[in-house]
């Protein structure tokens, strides 16, 4: 490891460190705060305190602009200045190791907080998952502005400055984001400690006492830590004044609540008072800082090799020349930060020199030494289940506060017990200290889920249905008399309905229809049941509801599913419907006929009689072959039927009769759907060349299928393998060594290179073919034969890409890059070390990046949103991206909103650009009259003061 990092994980060995506030006169520092819960309190209390006094007494020189960025990886995204450098005791020390070695240094700090705050460093690798997290975020950016320092206004490249630290308003934004409260008022950035080690005392002082952006420490802008108790006191005072005023007003409406507001404002000041912290003298104080009380997690997290004292101790079993000693603790990984290693080092193994690395533990450990045993999810799901109303889940994982307020709330009324069973079981979370061990099957989860959620739901839905039930019933008994009301329980009854007898009175006939038992058998029986009372939907309604829905028909009444009309108009919005109709429709011609042209399946709920009739189950089998299945035993023996069913689904072959699956014009029809109906066919045609021939032209599978003649017959196998190169793995070694099969197959993939063996894949000729068609091809191609220079020109050619699959030597050929680069812009990131710096290359890389940009803009303008600084100030990319998207102006640099031919065009093609345009050309009446008449009064809205009043623009407004 770099001796920046080594550094820090020196100040972590060695002796206890010692904290103690000095003071004036010796008296106590701090005061206690018992009304308090301590939150994210570690020592150190900031990401890289214990470095600032080492940082600042290391001698620094003024950066070129933009230098030190091209080498950042770690804090690229937060250093957006021209960061100072360590000035080496070696002048030969280059530019790059220096920025590499504070780079590992602020990657090393980042890590370690993360771990002594409890998260998980591993979860925020990536730029994007930092951006997500508030509290992360700001360690990430003062971590990177601790290691790397603005550089001095004016100064020159070279000289030596001094070290600006961090700005006290960067520090308060960390303590702010992460909410940290140490229960008294040691939670500050500005401060002097007295540091004791070795017997030695040393100062340690905070932050830069001065308010982002400044020139005199390192920051970004953003405003301190709010007075949040101040401004409730203020507040409370304003509302005592206000309540003061009215009292004269409403002395007698007011004095009945008079004692409740008071005691609100009572308890309110008492919050106050226990948030002010350092108020009152009576308070008990300490002189020693809660946060430093906490154990150290630089000492907490060093690593001792096996045999060696405690001085010899180290911040990163993974730093290199640690090949004698066990990493991770023998429970992990090294793996590298920045980058994806070739190789993982092992418990035991020597450390690869990978950059900086840390250990990725194995499941059930965490810590960046893999020392701390996970807490297991598994059993914190089951707490969950069954202890989660009493708080025994968020007990277990260590949250005692909010595990007793669970309690106190028996689960937060039930709401917060089933939330955090579905938290708990859908991934591990964290626990108080890392995440929990994924040691819970997720399908545990599922199943346990679906049996409580879906039971509770059927349940739930059950008393429901009784609840509607007897409210139907008390709804009948005061229409119609108790005598008269009845509950149809029986199959295919409609719940409640008028007693037969009651609406025989009433002259009314029952209505008979015949009900499907099942759909798959054949019966049926008959149900006669009275005019139901709750089906009185207008059959006018129900003609517009079929032509949606025509599934609606099973919740009709029985007199409408008797309805020809009405089924009609269901069977042809889904032929499914005719299961719902009434045994006579189902025996219609005409009907069924509907139902089979929407779809031919329908032909199962058909009567026996139309099932034998041809010419519907002929409109069946050419809707869907597989009806062929509900005909008549008849007709799948009638070759008119069978022929009409494989045209359309070759599978229908398996229904019909061993005599037509001996028929060559039947399967020949049946293979040319899908070859894979050779499987249905007589054994025969397995040594029919015509028939193998259309077959593997369907599907080339159907080769498995053939007669071993016919598998190593040439025409059958160049016709499968020119539909899929797999087919090669299928034929003899013979046939695959033909050099038309294997041109025949190189044209339709070049990924067929991989079947072909040793010789071939080193054969010039044959690789030069599959790169033609595919250049990710080279891959299979020999180690020689990559080593080509005409052949990796050639496959860079078809994509830069590739160049990554082409040996170091080849990467570091300049012809080959530049090429590459030409072709992909992104094969940049192959290009060898020493060729990322030839200006050639650099040159190239920025035409490519150009060339993709221009033409991406012109799809969407808002690709150049993520193009670089550079690219967003070429005129003619940012010309093409507003003539696409208007609004794409905001990511445009201030010289080119001041442009007045491309704010034009952005206004032309969106008026409300005009808010990014420069403000003397929202003074431009040609421009501002361009922008409202495609805007209209939006656009007006961002023009100057003067041309908002103009008449001839406001009556050019939409």
């Amino acid at each position: 490891m770099f001796t920046a990092v080594l550094l820090i994980a020196g100040s972590a060995s060695g002796a206890q460190v010692h904290l103690s506030s000095t003071s004036q006169g010796g008296e106590p520092a701090y005061t206690n705060n018992p009304v308090c819960i301590k939150n994210k309190c570690v020592n150190p209390l900031t990401p890289g305190l214990y470095d600032l006094p080492r940082l600042s007494g290391l001698v620094w020189q003024c950066s070129q602009p933009g230098e030190v960025q091209k080498y950042l990886q770690f804090c690229k995204a937060a250093v957006d200045y021209d960061p100072a450098i360590p000035s080496p005791a070696n002048s030969s020390v280059a530019l790059d190791t220096i920025t590499r070695a504070q780079d590992e240094a602020a990657s090393t700090t980042f890590v370690y907080h993360l771990s002594g705050l409890g998260y998980e460093a591993w979860d925020f690798k990536e730029q994007e998952r930092i951006d997500d997290e508030p509290c992360v975020s700001r360690i990430y950016e003062l971590v990177c502005m601790t290691y790397f320092p603005r550089n001095q206004g004016s100064c020159k490249a070279g000289s030596q400055i001094p070290y600006l630290k961090p700005c006290r308003t960067s520090c308060e934004k960390y303590l702010d984001a992460c909410n940290v409260e140490c229960c008294d008022d040691s939670a500050r950035c500005v401060f002097e400690l007295s540091a004791e080690a070795g017997g030695e005392v040393s100062k340690v002082h905070g932050y830069a006492d001065f308010e982002a952006p400044s020139a005199f420490c390192t920051g970004h802008s953003g405003s301190s830590r709010s007075g949040a108790p101040v401004t409730l006191l203020l507040a409370l005072f304003g509302l005592q004044v206000g309540l003061g005023l009215d009292n004269t007003e409403n002395n007698g409406s007011r004095s009945r609540s008079r004692g409740l507001v008071e005691f609100g404002l009572l308890m309110s000041l008492l919050v106050c008072a226990a948030s002010l912290q350092g108020c009152s003298l009576e308070i008990p104080t300490h002189d020693r800082a809660n946060w430093s009380r906490q154990p150290n997690y630089l000492i907490k997290y060093e690593h001792v090799g096996p045999g060696q004292p405690s001085s010899a101790a180290i911040l990163n079993s993974c730093s290199v020349g640690a090949s004698t000693r066990q990493v991770c603790s023998g429970h992990g990984q090294c793996v590298p930060w920045m980058k994806t290693p070739l190789s993982l080092a092992k418990p035991g193994d020597a450390v690869a020199n990978m950059g900086v690395a840390f250990c990725e533990c194995d499941s059930g450990w965490a810590d960046p030494e893999c020392r701390t045993v996970r807490k297991s999810q598994l059993k914190a799901f089951f707490l969950s289940l069954f202890g989660g109303f009493l708080g025994l889940d968020l007990f277990y994982m260590g949250f005692w506060l909010r595990g007793t307020l669970k309690l106190l709330t028996l689960g937060g009324f039930g709401l917060w017990w089933a939330f955090d069973i579905v938290r708990v079981g859908a991934a591990p979370t964290y626990a108080k200290q890392f995440k929990l061990n994924n040691d819970l099957p997720h399908w545990v989860f599922m199943l346990i889920n679906v049996l409580l959620f879906g039971g509770g739901g059927l349940a739930y839905s059950m008393s429901s249905y009784a609840r509607f039930n007897k409210m139907k019933m008390r709804e009948g008994e005061k229409t119609h008399g108790s005598d008269e009301i009845i509950m149809d329980r029986s199959e295919g009854g409609q719940g409640i309905r008028f007693d037969k007898s009651a609406v025989a009175q009433e002259g009314e006939e029952g209505v008979c229809f015949e009900g499907l038992a099942d759909d798959w058998v054949q019966q049926s029986q008959k149900i006669c049941r009275p005019n139901q009372v709750n089906y009185d939907t207008p059959r006018e309604t129900l003609m517009i509801v079929m032509q949606r829905d025509g599934n609606q028909l099973g919740f009709t009444a029985p007199a409408m599913r008797a309805d020809e009309e009405v089924v009609r108009a269901a069977v042809r919005q889904d032929g499914h419907a005719l299961q719902f109709a009434c045994q006579e429709l189902r025996n219609n011609a005409d009907i069924v006929l509907e139902a089979v042209r929407q779809d031919g399946h329908a032909l199962v709920y058909a009567s026996p009689a139309l099932k034998a009739r041809k010419e519907l189950v002929l409109e069946a089998v050419h809707q869907d072959g597989h009806s062929m299945v509900f005909a008549d035993v008849a007709l799948r023996e009638d070759r008119d039927v069978v022929l009409e069913a494989v045209q359309q689904d070759g599978y229908a072959l398996s229904y019909a009769s061993a005599a037509l699956r001996a028929d060559r014009e039947v399967v020949l029809e049946a293979v040319r759907s899908t070859g894979y109906a050779l499987l249905f066919a007589d054994e025969k045609f397995r040594a029919d060349k015509e028939v193998m021939f259309e077959a593997v032209q369907s599907n080339w599978q159907a080769l498995g299928y053939a007669s071993p003649e016919l598998r190593n017959d040439r025409d059958v196998v160049k016709a499968a393998v020119a539909t899929n190169r797999q087919a090669l793995a299928m034929v003899s070694e013979e046939l695959r060594k033909d050099p038309a099969i294997v041109q025949e197959a190189l044209q339709a993939d070049g990924h067929a290179l991989v079947y072909l063996n040793q010789t071939q894949q080193a054969d010039k000729a044959i690789v030069a073919a599959a790169i033609k068609q595919d250049g990710h091809a080279i891959s299979y191609a020999s180690q020689e034969i990559r080593r080509d220079l005409d052949i990796a020109m050639q496959a860079v050619s078809e994509d830069g890409i590739t160049l990554g699959l082409l040996p170091q030597e080849v990467q570091a050929n300049k012809s080959v890059a530049l090429r590459a680069i030409e072709s992909n812009v992104k094969a940049f990131q192959n290009v060898s070390e020493e060729l990322k710096r030839d200006e050639d290359v650099q040159e190239a890389m920025l035409a490519s990046e150009r060339y993709a940009l221009l033409h991406s803009v012109k799809v969407d303008g808002y690709a150049l949103r993520t193009a670089s600084k550079r690219m967003q100030a070429d005129r003619e990319i940012v010309l093409a991206a507003v003539k696409q998207n208007g609004k794409v102006l905001v990511f445009a640099p201030e010289e080119l909103r001041k442009d007045r031919e491309v704010v034009l065009a952005a206004v032309r093609q969106n008026g409300k650009a005009l808010v990014f345009a420069h403000e003397t050309l929202k003074n431009d009446k040609e421009v501002v009259m361009e922008a409202v008449a495609e805007g209209g009064h939006i656009a007006l809205w961002h023009a100057s003061e003067e041309l908002q009043k103009d008449k001839e623009i406001l009556l050019a407004v939409k």
